[in-house]
This record gives C-alpha cells, sequence and structure tokens, in this order.
C-alpha cells in the first residue's frame, strides 16, 4: 500500500488523496470489481471522489484491503463496518461487529444494536440483546435508550427477550 509504484487509481478524500492498485481492491471488494468492469466514470478516469467516508476511515479501510488487518479497530469500529458495507467487504465488515461485541458496556449497547440492526448482523443482534436483557436495569436509564423508540422493531425484540428471560 505504501509502494505507489504502478498504481492505477486514485482516490479523492475530503481533500487527501490516496492511491491504489486496481487488481487489489478489484479482488478485494466486489463493489470494486464492478466499478472497474463497467464503464463508469471512475474507471475511464482512474480517479474516486469519496464524500462518505473520513480520510483516516478510508486510510484503514485501504490498509485492510492490502495486508487484512486494522490497528486499533475497536476506536473505529462503527465507522469501519459502515464503510466495509458500503464496499461489501464482508470479512472486515464481520471484524468490526466482533469489536463491537467484545466491547459491549451499558453506554455502547443501544447504538451496537442499531448498528447490527441496520447492517444485517443478525448473529452480533442477537448477542447484543443478551447483553441489553442482562444489563436492562442500567440500559433503560441511559439517554441513548430512547433512539430504540424510533426503531420499533427493534424495541419489540428486546421486549420479547426480557419477556423471554422472566
Amino acid at each position: 500500500m505504501n509502494d505507489k509504484e504502478y498504481c492505477d487509481m486514485s482516490f479523492l478524500v475530503d481533500g487527501k488523496t490516496f492511491k491504489a492498485h486496481k487488481c487489489i481492491l478489484a479482488k478485494e471488494s466486489p463493489v470494486f470489481d464492478a466499478m472497474f468492469k463497467i464503464d463508469m466514470k471512475e474507471k475511464l478516469l482512474n480517479e474516486v471522489i469519496i464524500e462518505d467516508i473520513r480520510p483516516d476511515i478510508f486510510e484503514k479501510l485501504l490498509r485492510y484491503m492490502y495486508v487484512g488487518e486494522v490497528e486499533d479497530i475497536q476506536a473505529i469500529a462503527v465507522e469501519l463496518l459502515v464503510a466495509a458495507d458500503k464496499y461489501a467487504i464482508d470479512e472486515l465488515k464481520l471484524k468490526c461487529g466482533q469489536s463491537l461485541i467484545d466491547n459491549l458496556s451499558i453506554d455502547s449497547a443501544v447504538e451496537s444494536l442499531v448498528i447490527t440492526d441496520r447492517y444485517n448482523m443478525n448473529l452480533f443482534k442477537a448477542t447484543v440483546i443478551q447483553f441489553i436483557t442482562s444489563h436492562s436495569a442500567g440500559i433503560v436509564v441511559t439517554p441513548s435508550f430512547k433512539l430504540l423508540t424510533a426503531i420499533p422493531h427493534v424495541l419489540y425484540e428486546v421486549c420479547l427477550a426480557v419477556g423471554m428471560k422472566k
């Protein structure tokens, strides 16, 4: 990734340029693979403008595609999961989901539940719901718990799990 020789693709992310190799990106991401196969402007210009990912997150995404690892994933798991989902990098998405589970707390449980629901990570979602039911007294008084009222099906799943536990 640090070797810029033979790079054939540029990414512009919030004023920062990242150079990459199409063959590596296409191998790791079906989204990039499709982008480079059809006559999209990105293929013709060899340049992609990324507007919805921060440069530091995009850099971690690229690093993962090149070397298969991410440092300090727990600090950026949610944002990296969103990026991994966008580019269909399933293994990275799973690693991010596991990081959410490994770092579950009363304060992070609701956000983790919302994320696992939004990105169809049902195994992780079940684990988060189990955590919430085990720590419900502490979680229902957190400011984030009110977020679940905007997602009725998730709130219903939590209520069902609490009811089954009794």
